[in-house]
């Protein structure tokens, strides 16, 4: 075939010669300068492998393809009934990707506003309705997966003014999606775990796993400040009796981990540092029993990151990691300042904190609103307590 193909030859090759559910279709290079090859690449094997083949990038032709569809309702319905998956019920569109189930629905939905069935009647599968609940079918599709992507999906596709048609059945699917998602990520204990955390047993869901690693964390705060046997020392490096330079984060964390421990250990909670995610990244300190984990990110108040670290890394690589359900522990070793450290510039033009108090407030403003609930910030003020005087605007 030469690469002035005819959009009706090619939407015949594809609908009655490639085998779609089978993955990778490969192109002949003389192909490769049509324009209307666009549509026949949108296949799901593809689409995932194409960055590692040499094959042509469905995404990159993603914009030819909405055009395409635009243009020709026949390529609709192609893509409908001779995808990698039927899609003429939302159970068949369950196998595609969240990106091309997004795509679809925009692509196709902004160019074919819904259109109502006819009372009397329809003929066939291949009138404007029936585009319409094509397009249902997707969104349906979206709905039915219980994560947050598929829940940021259809609030992106409800504010799409191009989807302004279909906001009623997504303003409808977002409420079920929540509850489905609720319902998913609820960690409903047996009765056994129950009684046991209720006599100050181990934990019996991530919940209370959560709360107990926060109380720990807090409690020793408290020790570090506040008992006779000065435990802040040991974050510091010394000159004789004189503390000099912050130890450097590793210990500091490894230090921390020491001091939790036993008293995690003796409710058959397990304590370590760096532990991995699925997002291929290392949480600094993982607290963890079977099937439940908290992770923590440690940073000293000076670090680069400081003001960003709960949001950038804690909550994007470790928080949804699946055995914690969202949630989080944001540790910082306050230093204060001093020759050869200095706590970084905060956002927004603020004033740098002048207690450890006060970079924990700041930083606890700083989360998003959607995140405070799932992710604690704790600073932990391991300054010499003898030394200290009041600062301006501390509580």
């Amino acid at each position: 075939m030469s690469s002035e193909l005819a959009q009706d030859e090619l939407l015949s090759f594809a609908v009655n010669r490639l085998d779609w559910g089978a993955g990778l279709v490969q192109i002949p290079p003389s192909w490769r300068a049509s324009p209307n090859i666009a549509f026949v690449l949108f296949d799901i094997n593809l689409f995932k492998k194409a960055l590692l083949t040499n094959f042509l990038s469905p995404s990159e032709y993603a914009p030819l393809v909405a055009t395409h569809l635009k243009k020709a309702t026949g390529l609709v319905f192609a893509l409908r009934d001779r995808g990698a998956y039927a899609l003429k019920s939302s159970t068949g569109a369950q196998g595609l990707p969240l990106e091309i189930l997004q795509f679809l629905v925009k692509a196709v939905g902004e160019h074919y506003p819904e259109v109502p069935v006819p009372l009397g009647g329809t003929y066939g599968d291949k009138g404007p309705w029936d585009i319409s609940q094509y397009v249902l079918n997707l969104i349906n599709a979206i709905s039915a997966r219980p994560t947050k992507a598929a829940s940021d999906a259809l609030l992106g596709l409800r504010d799409d003014p191009a989807l302004r048609s279909y906001r009623p059945q997504l303003l409808y699917v977002i409420g079920n999606q929540a509850r489905l998602r609720r319902d998913a990520e609820y960690d409903r204990p047996d009765w056994t775990h129950t009684l046991a955390a209720l006599s100050n047993g181990p934990p019996a869901t991530v919940t209370d796993l959560f709360a107990l690693a926060v109380d720990q964390i807090r409690d020793l705060r408290n020790r570090i400040q506040r008992e006779n046997t000065d435990l802040y020392r040991n974050f510091w490096n010394t000159k004789g009796k004189a503390l000099d330079t912050p130890r450097i984060e590793d210990y500091c964390r490894d230090f921390l981990i020491t001091l939790l421990k036993s008293d995690l250990l003796a409710m058959n909670v397990t304590i370590e540092p760096e532990a991995d995610t699925v997002a291929d990244k290392r949480g600094d300190i993982s607290i963890a029993m079977p099937k439940r984990k908290i992770l923590c990110e440690a940073k000293r108040s000076h670090h680069a990151e400081v003001w960003s670290a709960a949001t950038n890394q804690l909550d994007r690589f470790y928080a949804h990691d699946p055995e914690s359900k969202g949630l989080g522990i944001y540790v910082v070793f306050w230093f204060g300042e001093g020759d050869g450290w200095k706590i970084p510039l905060p956002p927004n033009g603020q004033e740098r904190p002048t207690s450890a108090s006060k970079m924990e407030q700041m930083l606890v403003a700083g989360l998003p609103e959607s995140m405070r609930a799932r992710i604690t910030v704790i600073v932990i003020d391991v300054t010499d307590p003898y030394k200290k005087t009041a600062q301006p605007g501390d509580k």
